[in-house]
C-alpha cells in the first residue's frame, strides 16, 4: 500500500493504510461494526479521503483507440 499511486481520482487507500498500523485490527479485537465505530471517532477528516495523512492521489491516463 505504501508503494500504491493512483492519480486523477480518490481512493480509500488512505484508510487501509491506517487500518495496517491500527493495533486492534491487527490484534483481530474486531467485528462488523468496528470500521463504522473508528470513521465515527475522527469525525474532522475529510469524507473524500477517508482515514490516514495526506492521500497521494493520481490516476494513470488512459487513451481509447477508436
Amino acid at each position: 500500500l505504501s508503494e500504491m499511486v493512483v492519480e486523477g481520482i480518490l481512493t480509500n487507500i488512505p484508510l487501509h493504510r491506517e487500518l495496517m498500523v491500527d493495533a486492534r485490527f491487527i490484534e483481530g479485537g474486531t467485528n462488523i461494526h468496528y470500521l463504522e465505530h473508528k470513521l465515527a471517532s475522527k469525525p474532522d477528516l475529510p469524507k473524500e479521503t477517508g482515514i490516514g495523512a495526506k492521500s497521494e492521489v493520481k490516476v494513470a491516463d488512459l487513451k481509447a483507440d477508436l
